[in-house]
This record gives structure tokens, sequence and C-alpha cells, in this order.
């Protein structure tokens, strides 16, 4: 087996990438490294974010993905202390 020690990046596809940035900075205190418009310039493209010594890589979605039983899956966590904060941020 292969003992991981650290990531450099993970990318997250997103279906809007400015609400996943102030999702990801106010909620979960990443910093903002780079931002880059789209080729249209239109809206983000991908967001860059700072995670201790990790990047997190949000990057559009193309539009004719659609969310699926097949391709999406989720996993049911116990609440956080913040998780009445967050759960009110994304009403």
């Amino acid at each position: 087996m292969i003992k991981t020690q650290a990531i450099y990046h993970m990318g997250i596809p997103c279906n809007d990438v400015e609400r996943a940035v102030k999702f990801y900075t106010e909620i979960l205190g990443m910093t903002i490294a780079k931002l880059n418009r789209d080729d249209m310039g239109k809206g983000l493209g991908r967001a860059d974010l700072r995670c201790g010594a990790s990047m997190v890589v949000l990057f559009q979605r193309p539009s004719r993905w659609k969310a699926t039983s097949s391709n999406v899956r989720a996993q049911r966590t116990k609440p956080s202390a913040s998780a009445g904060k967050t759960s009110s941020w994304l009403k």
C-alpha cells in the first residue's frame, strides 16, 4: 500500500463557481489564491483556494452535465456546531 503524505490540490466541479467560492471562503474559511474568468468573460470559470498547505480548485461544470443518481453520491454526516450557520447561509 502507498501511504499518502500530502495532497497538492484537488478539483471540484461546480454548477455556480461564484456561489461555491462564497461558501468555501465564508463558511469553510479558505482563502482565494487566484480567480479566472471563463473564456467568454461572463463569469468565473475557475477559482484556486488555499486550504492550509493544499489547494482546492473549483471549476465550472460543463453546462450539458445533469445530476443523476448514478453520478452524484451523498454521504450522511453528523451535524457540527456550525451546522445551523451553514444551513441558514444556504437558504
